[in-house]
């Protein structure tokens, strides 16, 4: 099973980001399920059965420890010009430690995870490649929509809970929450 850490946004955050995509330009995109956004603090993969209980030990372990950490989505950004995602502002040195707290407790507990760095987002949509005619045309440039979202910022929220997620490929929701634990 392919698992992650993560947080959620806010209902009013989700809220708001919604209202402000209704505005974006049209384009030839997939947009991710709001019932998907998240914020990955922590990309598992597959993580054995056997491996399991420590992982899911380490993140209670982590939470107990962990206050939750102010945050709110602000503005936008790509990744190249194929990965649309809302920026986060506010505590992201409280995010960077939970983070780095997970990746701590995982390599005690003998999980491996992706090791690039952490860049907090919550991904918005791909810019899928068009079949036309036999050829692979290019994507859609989905910067001016990172552009419109220049100024746009949610209210700000608690992330109250770490979060243990699966990933369900060609499902919608794609993702589950497998367990979850208080940030006290």
């Amino acid at each position: 099973m392919r698992l992650f850490a993560a947080v959620v946004p806010s209902a009013p955050a989700v809220r708001e980001l919604r209202s402000a995509m209704v505005s974006l330009p049209k384009l030839d995109i997939t947009w991710t399920d709001p019932a998907d956004w998240h914020l990955t603090l922590v990309f598992f993969g597959d993580v054995p059965e056997d491996r399991r209980p420590a992982l899911s030990a380490t993140l209670a372990d982590v939470a107990a420890r962990t206050g939750p950490v102010r945050i709110h989505l602000s503005g936008g950004g790509h990744f190249d010009s194929r990965v649309l995602w809302a920026a986060v502002g506010g505590g992201i040195e409280g995010l960077h430690s939970l983070s780095q707290a997970i990746r701590k407790g995982a390599t005690t507990a003998n999980v491996d995870f992706d090791s690039r760095p952490f860049r907090p987002h919550l991904t918005l949509a791909f810019a899928r490649r068009r079949h036309e005619h036999g050829t692979n045309d290019s994507p859609a440039d989905i910067r001016p929509l990172a552009d419109a979202l220049t100024n746009f910022d949610s209210t700000p929220w608690n992330t109250d809970k770490l979060l243990l997620m699966s990933t369900r490929p060609g499902h919608s929701p794609s993702y589950t929450i497998e367990e979850s634990w208080n940030l006290t």
